[in-house]
C-alpha cells in the first residue's frame, strides 16, 4: 500500500477454508458404503458399483441408473443418471434454446465462429448444470462432450465425452 492509499488487510480465504473441519461420518457394511453429513449422504453400492446422492431424509437427489451409471467404451466415457418427471435442468452456458434444457441433447465445446459460419453449439459452454431438485453438477472436463436431458429416453439423462477424465 502507498502512504496515500487506504488499505484493507483481508484474511487468506484458502487458509480460512482449510481450517474448517469436515463434519461427516462413514458407515460401511457388506453391501454399501455411506458417507453422511449434516444435510446429505452419498450411498455407494458395492456390487454392482452404483453411486447416489440423497438428502438426509432419504429423498434422492441424483442417482446412477440401475442399468449402469459411470463407465466407458473407448474412447467414450459416460455418466448416466435417472430422470424423474419433476426434473428440470438449467445452465451449461449460452444456447439459443429454452432456458429449461429438459428434452434437449447437444454437444458442448467452445469454438469461435467467424462470419456466417454456423455451429451446433454457441460460443460459451460451461459443463455445469443446476436442477430443480436443488443440486448442481459440474463435469470437470475440457474435451468435447455431449449432454442429453431426456431426448434419447425419458428414463435417464447423461453426459458423455471422448477424452479427459470423468470427474464431477
Amino acid at each position: 500500500c502507498s502512504p496515500q492509499a487506504r488499505c484493507i488487510s483481508l484474511p487468506a480465504l484458502s487458509r480460512a477454508a482449510a481450517r474448517r473441519e469436515a463434519a461427516f461420518t462413514v458407515e460401511e457394511d457388506k453391501e454399501t458404503i455411506r458417507i453422511l453429513s449434516r444435510t446429505f449422504e452419498i450411498r455407494c453400492a458395492k456390487y454392482p458399483f452404483r453411486v447416489s446422492f440423497c438428502r438426509r431424509s432419504g429423498e434422492p437427489l441424483l442417482r446412477e441408473r440401475p442399468q449402469g451409471g459411470i463407465g466407458w467404451e473407448r474412447p467414450a466415457q459416460y455418466a448416466y443418471f435417472t430422470l424423474s418427471e419433476s426434473d428440470h435442468f438449467y445452465g451449461l452456458g449460452m444456447r439459443a434454446i429454452d432456458l429449461d434444457r429438459r428434452g434437449w441433447a447437444f454437444d458442448t465445446y467452445n469454438r469461435h465462429g467467424a462470419g456466417d459460419e454456423v455451429h451446433s453449439t454457441m460460443g460459451i459452454n460451461i459443463p455445469f448444470v443446476c436442477t430443480s431438485s436443488g443440486y448442481g453438477i459440474y463435469f470437470d472436463n475440457t474435451y468435447t462432450g455431449r449432454f442429453d436431458f431426456g431426448e434419447e429416453s425419458p428414463d435417464y439423462w447423461f453426459y458423455q465425452t471422448d477424452g479427459g477424465q470423468m470427474v464431477y
